[in-house]
């Protein structure tokens, strides 16, 4: 039987939040390069690769909000947006370059 109440002190927190920042990386990593395919270079890399990667990650946020670790799946969650926003912040270097000499 699961606990109600798991954290009990803050470090288990951090822990947890640090287990989900940290781990859901390495599980992207490991699945992206079992996944890949270098003979294919073309758009596919997003429905085979990307795809998959994030339909893991959403499964394993619903698996820690079951166990009722929530702060794993919010370290998940953060770690997403952090991709996020690097992606729309290298685009937007990238486009305000263009215009220039």
């Amino acid at each position: 039987m699961i606990k109600k109440t798991y954290y009990t002190t803050i470090l288990k927190k951090i822990i947890d939040f640090i287990l989900g920042f940290c781990g859901i990386w390495i599980l992207n990593g490991l699945l992206g390069f079992l996944l890949w395919q270098p003979q294919v270079l073309s758009g596919a890399i997003f429905q085979d690769v990307i795809i998959p990667v994030l339909v893991v990650d959403i499964f394993c946020c619903f698996i820690a909000i079951l166990l009722k670790r929530k702060f794993i799946s919010i370290g998940i969650v953060i770690s997403l947006i952090v991709v996020l926003l690097l992606f729309l912040g290298s685009c937007a270097v990238l486009l305000s370059s263009l215009g220039r000499g």
